[in-house]
This record gives structure tokens, sequence and C-alpha cells, in this order.
């Protein structure tokens, strides 16, 4: 098992897929450390600056890093953990060797994930490292962010281990990596990048909430996850920068309007978006990671090689 382990850890880092990962993390690092120096210029206050970095941390961590790069490189590898061996037919060549089945799913997965949690370390480094030396900031916002990293660890190992689930199961689907690439593909691009677009367009015309499309809404469903992560540190003020931008990757805040008795420029007040649950959110998808997990095994356990 340690050798498949290994073989499948080792065959992640790729020349494409590393100076991508890098490429984005040190734009992710350059944007946080642009923001910090133009709001440091105006003299803010520790709470504002401090929430207003972690506004942006978030942001970019959410869509950009744990989201769309490390989503696409599980994608890329766990839709042929399986699907590639038996389109390729060294499935019967390893398990002709003293390598149970067992061994051989537990091996090939487990060399996935660490893969992937390093990915996402290197990333969270890097963006942290040219924050760092972009913007010279001091120990205590450093402090801050290395706390809100940690917990970016936390959520990204979730969505390593769902991605990782759907993709190992549609790779015992497949008899070839394509068509399980594609979907898990799609699903990344629906959660981070589409259903955002589809969202802003049917909240203007009024139907979101009328048609209770957040049930059906994936990116909530997951920024979701994701909040109960990053409370771990404290719940984002909704009166920081970038909030409201922020919020369209996500749909956690939604207006209410003010008490007669409040006087707010915009009339209106940001507060907590609960339109779900995210203790259930949260075991619905740990609970489906599970199901998935145990069907990938059973299926490759009756899988015929003969």
């Amino acid at each position: 098992m340690k050798h498949i382990f290994n073989k499948t850890y080792s065959k992640m880092f790729t020349y494409v897929t590393m100076p991508i990962v890098v490429a984005a993390s040190l734009f992710a690092g350059y944007l946080l450390a642009g923001d910090y120096l133009d709001v440091v210029t105006r003299n803010p206050t520790f709470v504002y600056l401090s929430q207003r970095l972690a506004v942006m941390y978030c942001m970019l961590t959410f869509v950009l890093i744990a989201g769309l790069c490390i989503w696409m490189i599980v994608a890329n590898t766990s839709s042929g953990l399986f699907a590639n061996e038996l389109h390729e037919g060294t499935l019967r060549l390893l398990l002709s060797k003293p390598v149970s089945r067992y061994e051989l799913v537990v091996g090939k997965i487990g060399g996935m994930l660490a893969g992937a949690m390093t990915y996402l370390g290197i990333s969270l480094l890097i963006v942290l490292g040219i924050f760092t030396l972009r913007a010279q900031p001091d120990q205590d916002i450093l402090i801050y962010l290395l706390k809100y990293t940690f917990v970016f660890m936390l959520y990204g190992a979730f969505v390593i281990l769902i991605a990782g689930a759907i993709g190992s199961f549609l790779s015992t689907c497949f008899k070839k990596k394509v068509p399980a690439l594609l979907v898990l593909a799609l699903i990344g691009f629906l959660i981070f990048g589409i259903i955002p677009i589809a969202r802003t367009i049917t909240q203007s015309l009024g139907v979101y909430d009328k048609m209770h499309l957040y049930l059906f809404d994936l990116n909530y469903q997951f920024a979701l996850i994701f909040n109960s992560f990053t409370q771990l540190i404290g719940q984002l003020s909704s009166s920081a920068g970038q909030i409201e931008v922020y919020n369209v990757f996500t749909n956690l805040f939604k207006s209410v309007p003010t008490d007669i008795d409040i006087t707010l420029s915009s009339g209106s007040l940001m507060v907590l978006n609960k339109a779900l649950s995210s203790v259930i959110v949260v075991g619905g998808y740990g609970v489906l990671t599970a199901v998935l997990y145990a069907l990938s095994f059973r299926r490759m356990k009756l899988k015929d090689v003969s």
C-alpha cells in the first residue's frame, strides 16, 4: 500500500499543475497586499483593517485557492484513480501482486488526499509570503491572518474530502478518465463561478427566494461550510470593506430593513443569511462523502478484472 500511496502522491505534482497553483497564489497574495496598502494609508482602526483583510482573504481563499485551484487538482487526480487502471488494463497487473483491493483503494485515495493537502498548504504559504513581503504588516495583523490560514486548512481538507469522494466514485463508474473529469469540472465551475452569476440574476428578478432556489444553491451551501470554519475566529463584520463583493460569491449575508430609529445612509443592514442550517449542510455533505467512499471501495471490491 505504501508504494501505491507514494506513486499516487508523486504523480500529482506535474509541470502543469504546479505553475498554475503558484501563479494563482502569487496573484492572490498580490491582491491581498494591495488592498492592505490601499487601506492603511487612511489610518484605519485595527478592527476595521483586520476585518477588511479577513474578508478579502476569505474571498480569495473560498473562490480561487480552496475553490477552483484545489477542486480542479483533486478532480484531475481522483477522476483517473481507477478509471485509468481499468482503461489501460494495469489493474489486473496491480492485483496480481501481493496487494489487496482494500490496500489498492486506500493507497490511491490516501495519496490523492495527501497531495491535495500539500498543494493547499503550499498555496496558502505563498499567499502569506507575498503579502508579508509586499505589505510589510505589523505583527498583530500577521498573527491575525495566520489564524485564518489555520481554519482555511481545515475547510480545505473538508473540500478535498468531498471532491475526492465524488471523483473516486465516478472513477469506478467510467472506463475512462475524461467523463469523470468533465463531471467534476462542471460541478466545480457551477459552485465557484456559474451559480453566483445565476443567483445574482434570479435575485434581481425576485424569483430566488420566491422559488426557494437556495435549496439547490451549491455555492451557498459550500459558503455555509466555509463560514462554519471561519466562525472559529469570529463572525465577519458586515460593515467591513469588500463585504458586498464577498457576498456575491457566497450569499452569506442578506439585506434587511433597519429599525426606524436607526439612521443609515443605505437604509438597510447586512445580516447573516440563515436560509439553510450550516449544521445540517455540514452534516449532510459529511454523510454523502462517507457514503461515496464506501461505494467506491465496494465497486472496486466487486470489479471483475479477468
